[in-house]
Protein backbone atom coordinates (compact mmCIF):
# COMPACT_ATOMS: atom_id res chain seq x y z
CA UNK A 1 0.00 0.00 0.00
CA UNK A 2 1.65 3.19 -0.91
CA UNK A 3 1.67 6.40 1.12
CA UNK A 4 -1.39 8.29 1.84
CA UNK A 5 -4.16 5.11 1.21
CA UNK A 6 -6.11 4.20 3.79
CA UNK A 7 -8.13 0.89 3.84
CA UNK A 8 -11.22 -0.24 5.98
CA UNK A 9 -10.15 -2.75 8.62
CA UNK A 10 -12.93 -4.53 11.17
CA UNK A 11 -10.97 -5.95 13.99
CA UNK A 12 -11.61 -9.59 15.12
CA UNK A 13 -13.18 -10.64 11.33
CA UNK A 14 -12.23 -13.10 9.58
CA UNK A 15 -11.94 -13.09 5.58
CA UNK A 16 -15.00 -14.02 4.57
CA UNK A 17 -17.14 -11.86 7.53
CA UNK A 18 -15.07 -8.87 6.09
CA UNK A 19 -16.17 -10.08 2.40
CA UNK A 20 -19.40 -10.07 4.07
CA UNK A 21 -19.61 -6.99 4.98
CA UNK A 22 -18.07 -5.09 1.79
CA UNK A 23 -20.37 -6.48 0.18
CA UNK A 24 -23.08 -5.32 1.67
CA UNK A 25 -21.74 -2.21 2.48
CA UNK A 26 -21.55 -2.08 -1.56
CA UNK A 27 -25.04 -3.16 -2.19
CA UNK A 28 -26.11 -0.59 0.66
CA UNK A 29 -24.42 2.22 -1.11
CA UNK A 30 -25.53 0.88 -5.08
CA UNK A 31 -28.95 1.10 -3.88
CA UNK A 32 -28.98 4.71 -2.07
CA UNK A 33 -27.78 6.21 -5.04
CA UNK A 34 -29.35 4.71 -7.83
CA UNK A 35 -32.38 6.47 -8.52
CA UNK A 36 -30.04 9.83 -8.70
CA UNK A 37 -27.14 8.43 -10.83
CA UNK A 38 -28.34 6.28 -13.00
CA UNK A 39 -31.29 8.16 -14.38
CA UNK A 40 -30.17 12.14 -15.17
CA UNK A 41 -32.78 14.80 -15.49
CA UNK A 42 -34.34 15.25 -18.90
CA UNK A 43 -34.75 18.92 -20.29
CA UNK A 44 -36.46 20.65 -22.38
CA UNK A 45 -36.15 24.22 -23.62
CA UNK A 46 -38.99 25.51 -26.19
CA UNK A 47 -36.95 27.36 -28.92
CA UNK A 48 -38.32 30.82 -31.10
CA UNK A 49 -36.73 28.84 -34.14
CA UNK A 50 -39.65 28.27 -36.29
CA UNK A 51 -39.73 25.54 -39.03
CA UNK A 52 -42.78 26.15 -41.66
CA UNK A 53 -45.40 24.08 -42.76
CA UNK A 54 -44.03 20.79 -41.60
CA UNK A 55 -43.90 18.48 -38.55
CA UNK A 56 -40.48 18.64 -36.78
CA UNK A 57 -38.22 16.13 -35.38
CA UNK A 58 -35.15 18.78 -34.79
CA UNK A 59 -33.08 18.50 -31.44
CA UNK A 60 -30.68 20.80 -30.88
CA UNK A 61 -29.63 20.81 -27.54
CA UNK A 62 -28.18 24.13 -25.91
CA UNK A 63 -26.44 24.66 -22.56
CA UNK A 64 -27.73 26.81 -19.98
CA UNK A 65 -25.14 28.04 -17.62
CA UNK A 66 -25.49 27.23 -13.56
CA UNK A 67 -26.91 30.02 -11.22
CA UNK A 68 -23.53 31.82 -9.91
CA UNK A 69 -21.66 29.78 -6.98
CA UNK A 70 -24.72 26.75 -7.44
CA UNK A 71 -24.71 23.38 -9.57
CA UNK A 72 -28.15 24.01 -11.35
CA UNK A 73 -29.13 26.30 -13.64
CA UNK A 74 -32.88 26.64 -13.09
CA UNK A 75 -35.73 25.42 -9.97
CA UNK A 76 -34.60 21.50 -10.50
CA UNK A 77 -31.89 22.15 -7.87
CA UNK A 78 -31.21 18.83 -7.52
CA UNK A 79 -29.76 18.36 -11.31
CA UNK A 80 -26.68 19.44 -12.21
CA UNK A 81 -26.98 18.65 -15.64
CA UNK A 82 -26.85 21.93 -17.67
CA UNK A 83 -27.96 20.33 -21.59
CA UNK A 84 -31.15 21.13 -22.57
CA UNK A 85 -32.79 20.17 -25.53
CA UNK A 86 -34.38 22.58 -27.79
CA UNK A 87 -37.37 22.05 -29.84
CA UNK A 88 -38.21 23.96 -32.74
CA UNK A 89 -41.84 25.19 -32.99
CA UNK A 90 -43.78 24.18 -36.18
CA UNK A 91 -45.97 26.60 -38.41
CA UNK A 92 -48.62 24.20 -39.25
CA UNK A 93 -52.02 25.81 -39.43
CA UNK A 94 -55.61 24.76 -40.06
CA UNK A 95 -58.05 27.54 -40.43
CA UNK A 96 -60.93 24.65 -40.20
CA UNK A 97 -64.78 25.46 -39.37
CA UNK A 98 -64.11 23.51 -36.13
CA UNK A 99 -61.74 22.83 -33.77
CA UNK A 100 -58.64 20.63 -34.93
CA UNK A 101 -55.75 18.86 -32.82
CA UNK A 102 -52.56 18.15 -35.02
CA UNK A 103 -49.19 17.31 -34.14
CA UNK A 104 -46.29 19.47 -34.21
CA UNK A 105 -43.55 17.32 -33.17
CA UNK A 106 -43.09 13.55 -33.52
CA UNK A 107 -41.00 11.14 -32.46
CA UNK A 108 -38.03 13.47 -31.08
CA UNK A 109 -35.19 11.49 -29.20
CA UNK A 110 -34.12 13.35 -26.24
CA UNK A 111 -30.90 13.33 -24.44
CA UNK A 112 -30.33 13.98 -20.48
CA UNK A 113 -29.30 16.90 -18.81
CA UNK A 114 -25.56 15.38 -18.95
CA UNK A 115 -25.97 15.22 -22.85
CA UNK A 116 -26.18 11.44 -22.97
CA UNK A 117 -28.38 9.68 -25.14
CA UNK A 118 -32.02 8.87 -23.05
CA UNK A 119 -34.89 5.89 -23.31
CA UNK A 120 -36.94 9.35 -23.52
CA UNK A 121 -38.34 10.53 -26.83
CA UNK A 122 -41.13 12.65 -27.33
CA UNK A 123 -43.24 10.45 -29.32
CA UNK A 124 -45.56 13.29 -29.82
CA UNK A 125 -46.80 17.29 -29.24
CA UNK A 126 -50.26 17.54 -29.80
CA UNK A 127 -51.65 21.63 -30.60
CA UNK A 128 -55.30 22.17 -30.25
CA UNK A 129 -56.22 24.98 -32.55
CA UNK A 130 -59.56 26.98 -32.33
CA UNK A 131 -62.80 27.05 -35.31
CA UNK A 132 -61.25 29.40 -37.57
CA UNK A 133 -57.95 30.11 -36.33
CA UNK A 134 -54.92 29.96 -38.70
CA UNK A 135 -52.25 30.93 -36.40
CA UNK A 136 -50.69 27.34 -34.54
CA UNK A 137 -48.06 27.64 -32.35
CA UNK A 138 -48.86 31.81 -32.11
CA UNK A 139 -45.26 33.83 -33.10
CA UNK A 140 -46.33 36.83 -30.85
CA UNK A 141 -45.00 34.16 -28.20
CA UNK A 142 -41.84 33.29 -30.01
CA UNK A 143 -39.71 36.37 -28.99
CA UNK A 144 -36.90 37.51 -27.13
CA UNK A 145 -38.21 39.58 -24.42
CA UNK A 146 -35.63 42.27 -22.92
CA UNK A 147 -37.83 43.72 -20.54
CA UNK A 148 -37.87 42.97 -16.51
CA UNK A 149 -41.19 41.54 -15.07
CA UNK A 150 -43.13 43.54 -13.05
CA UNK A 151 -41.36 42.49 -9.69
CA UNK A 152 -38.09 44.07 -11.43
CA UNK A 153 -36.75 40.82 -12.67
CA UNK A 154 -35.13 40.28 -15.90
CA UNK A 155 -35.59 37.19 -17.76
CA UNK A 156 -32.85 34.52 -15.93
CA UNK A 157 -31.78 32.05 -16.98
CA UNK A 158 -32.11 33.74 -20.35
CA UNK A 159 -31.33 31.19 -22.82
CA UNK A 160 -34.88 29.16 -20.96
CA UNK A 161 -37.23 32.30 -19.80
CA UNK A 162 -36.49 34.67 -23.23
CA UNK A 163 -38.76 32.75 -25.31
CA UNK A 164 -41.59 30.41 -25.21
CA UNK A 165 -44.32 28.46 -27.32
CA UNK A 166 -47.47 30.45 -26.66
CA UNK A 167 -51.38 29.74 -28.10
CA UNK A 168 -53.44 32.07 -29.60
CA UNK A 169 -57.01 31.22 -28.78
CA UNK A 170 -58.47 30.97 -25.05
CA UNK A 171 -59.60 27.45 -26.11
CA UNK A 172 -56.32 26.29 -27.62
CA UNK A 173 -53.87 23.96 -25.80
CA UNK A 174 -50.70 21.84 -26.28
CA UNK A 175 -50.36 18.41 -24.70
CA UNK A 176 -46.83 17.28 -24.63
CA UNK A 177 -46.48 12.81 -24.75
CA UNK A 178 -43.20 11.55 -23.65
CA UNK A 179 -42.16 8.09 -23.93
CA UNK A 180 -39.40 5.79 -22.73
CA UNK A 181 -39.67 6.37 -18.92
CA UNK A 182 -39.58 3.77 -16.32
CA UNK A 183 -43.17 2.01 -16.27
CA UNK A 184 -44.48 3.08 -12.96
CA UNK A 185 -41.44 5.72 -12.34
CA UNK A 186 -42.11 8.58 -9.98
CA UNK A 187 -41.04 12.08 -11.25
CA UNK A 188 -40.99 15.97 -10.26
CA UNK A 189 -42.38 18.13 -13.60
CA UNK A 190 -41.12 21.23 -13.63
CA UNK A 191 -42.81 23.37 -15.87
CA UNK A 192 -41.62 27.25 -16.91
CA UNK A 193 -44.75 29.43 -17.61
CA UNK A 194 -44.09 33.09 -19.25
CA UNK A 195 -44.55 35.23 -22.09
CA UNK A 196 -43.95 38.59 -24.12
CA UNK A 197 -46.47 40.67 -21.75
CA UNK A 198 -48.48 41.04 -18.55
CA UNK A 199 -50.24 37.65 -17.84
CA UNK A 200 -49.09 35.63 -20.11
CA UNK A 201 -48.49 32.33 -18.68
CA UNK A 202 -50.61 29.16 -18.29
CA UNK A 203 -52.39 26.46 -16.47
CA UNK A 204 -50.45 22.80 -16.60
CA UNK A 205 -52.64 19.37 -15.78
CA UNK A 206 -52.12 15.76 -16.71
CA UNK A 207 -54.46 12.91 -16.95
CA UNK A 208 -55.47 10.71 -13.98
CA UNK A 209 -53.23 8.00 -15.08
CA UNK A 210 -49.74 10.52 -14.53
CA UNK A 211 -50.84 11.92 -11.53
CA UNK A 212 -48.05 11.44 -9.15
CA UNK A 213 -48.70 11.02 -5.04
CA UNK A 214 -49.24 14.43 -3.87
CA UNK A 215 -51.17 15.45 -7.43
CA UNK A 216 -53.58 18.48 -6.66
CA UNK A 217 -56.30 17.80 -9.18
CA UNK A 218 -58.12 21.02 -8.01
CA UNK A 219 -58.94 23.62 -10.83
CA UNK A 220 -55.91 25.56 -11.55
CA UNK A 221 -54.16 24.12 -8.91
CA UNK A 222 -50.83 24.59 -11.09
CA UNK A 223 -50.45 27.74 -12.92
CA UNK A 224 -47.97 30.67 -13.79
CA UNK A 225 -48.54 34.79 -14.04
CA UNK A 226 -51.67 34.12 -12.11
CA UNK A 227 -52.79 37.92 -12.03
CA UNK A 228 -53.53 39.69 -15.17
CA UNK A 229 -51.55 42.45 -14.69
CA UNK A 230 -48.47 40.91 -13.97
CA UNK A 231 -45.77 39.51 -15.86
CA UNK A 232 -43.00 37.35 -13.95
CA UNK A 233 -39.74 36.09 -16.16
CA UNK A 234 -37.47 34.69 -13.69
CA UNK A 235 -37.17 31.22 -12.32
CA UNK A 236 -34.93 32.89 -9.64
CA UNK A 237 -35.54 35.90 -6.86
CA UNK A 238 -33.71 38.63 -6.56
CA UNK A 239 -30.62 36.72 -5.23
CA UNK A 240 -30.65 35.25 -8.47
CA UNK A 241 -30.08 31.72 -7.36
CA UNK A 242 -33.03 31.07 -4.80
CA UNK A 243 -35.91 29.63 -6.86
CA UNK A 244 -38.64 29.21 -4.31
CA UNK A 245 -40.09 32.63 -4.10
CA UNK A 246 -40.89 32.47 -7.66
CA UNK A 247 -42.82 29.21 -7.73
CA UNK A 248 -46.55 29.73 -8.83
CA UNK A 249 -45.15 32.78 -10.95
CA UNK A 250 -43.00 32.18 -13.66
CA UNK A 251 -42.85 27.97 -12.92
CA UNK A 252 -44.65 25.10 -10.94
CA UNK A 253 -44.11 21.85 -9.75
CA UNK A 254 -46.02 18.99 -10.46
CA UNK A 255 -45.75 15.45 -9.09
CA UNK A 256 -45.95 12.93 -11.99
CA UNK A 257 -45.72 8.94 -12.84
CA UNK A 258 -45.24 6.96 -15.55
CA UNK A 259 -47.82 4.66 -16.87
CA UNK A 260 -47.37 1.12 -16.84
CA UNK A 261 -46.18 1.50 -20.39
CA UNK A 262 -43.48 3.95 -19.12
CA UNK A 263 -45.81 7.13 -20.67
CA UNK A 264 -46.50 10.65 -19.62
CA UNK A 265 -48.87 13.53 -20.82
CA UNK A 266 -49.29 16.80 -19.42
CA UNK A 267 -51.18 20.18 -21.19
CA UNK A 268 -50.63 23.24 -21.51
CA UNK A 269 -53.29 25.54 -21.77
CA UNK A 270 -54.59 29.44 -21.19
CA UNK A 271 -53.75 30.56 -17.37
CA UNK A 272 -57.18 29.42 -15.89
CA UNK A 273 -56.31 32.31 -13.04
CA UNK A 274 -55.83 35.52 -15.44
CA UNK A 275 -58.06 34.07 -18.38
CA UNK A 276 -54.42 34.92 -20.76
CA UNK A 277 -53.68 32.26 -23.74
CA UNK A 278 -51.54 29.80 -22.47
CA UNK A 279 -47.54 30.09 -22.64
CA UNK A 280 -44.97 27.58 -21.86
CA UNK A 281 -41.36 28.28 -22.21
CA UNK A 282 -39.60 24.41 -20.88
CA UNK A 283 -39.62 22.13 -18.59
CA UNK A 284 -37.92 20.03 -16.40
CA UNK A 285 -38.40 16.20 -15.76
CA UNK A 286 -36.51 13.87 -12.60
CA UNK A 287 -36.88 10.99 -11.37
CA UNK A 288 -37.67 10.85 -7.70
CA UNK A 289 -36.04 8.05 -5.92
CA UNK A 290 -38.23 5.44 -3.76
CA UNK A 291 -38.63 5.37 -0.40
CA UNK A 292 -37.64 1.82 -0.14
CA UNK A 293 -34.07 2.38 -1.79
CA UNK A 294 -32.97 4.76 1.17
CA UNK A 295 -34.94 1.97 3.82
CA UNK A 296 -33.00 -0.79 1.90
CA UNK A 297 -29.73 1.46 2.31
CA UNK A 298 -30.16 1.68 5.62
CA UNK A 299 -31.28 -1.75 6.35
CA UNK A 300 -27.88 -3.25 4.43
CA UNK A 301 -26.14 -0.88 7.28
CA UNK A 302 -27.26 -2.07 10.13
CA UNK A 303 -26.48 -5.52 9.22
CA UNK A 304 -23.06 -4.46 8.58
CA UNK A 305 -22.50 -2.44 11.80
CA UNK A 306 -24.55 -5.47 14.12
CA UNK A 307 -21.80 -7.94 12.52
CA UNK A 308 -18.68 -5.72 13.45
CA UNK A 309 -20.13 -5.91 17.07
CA UNK A 310 -20.70 -9.09 17.34
CA UNK A 311 -17.25 -10.63 15.82
CA UNK A 312 -15.35 -7.88 18.64
CA UNK A 313 -17.84 -9.31 21.26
Amino acid sequence: MSKGQSILVFPCASQANRLLVALVLTAACGLAFAGRVNAQAIDVQLSRTTAAGIVTTVNSPITIPVAPGQTYDAADTTDAGTTWNSLIASTLTSNSAVAVTFPVEQNLPLVNSLGAASAVSISSIQFTENAGKNDGIHQTGIVVGTDPGTDGLANNPTGLMAQSWFDNGTSESMTFNLSGLTPGGVYNLYIYGSGQTNGYGGTYTVPTANRGPGYNAASNAYTTEPVLANIYRSVFDATGINPTPELGLSWQLLPVQADGSGNLSFTAAKDGLSGIKGSINGFQLDVVPEPSTFALAGAGLGIMFMIIRRRRS
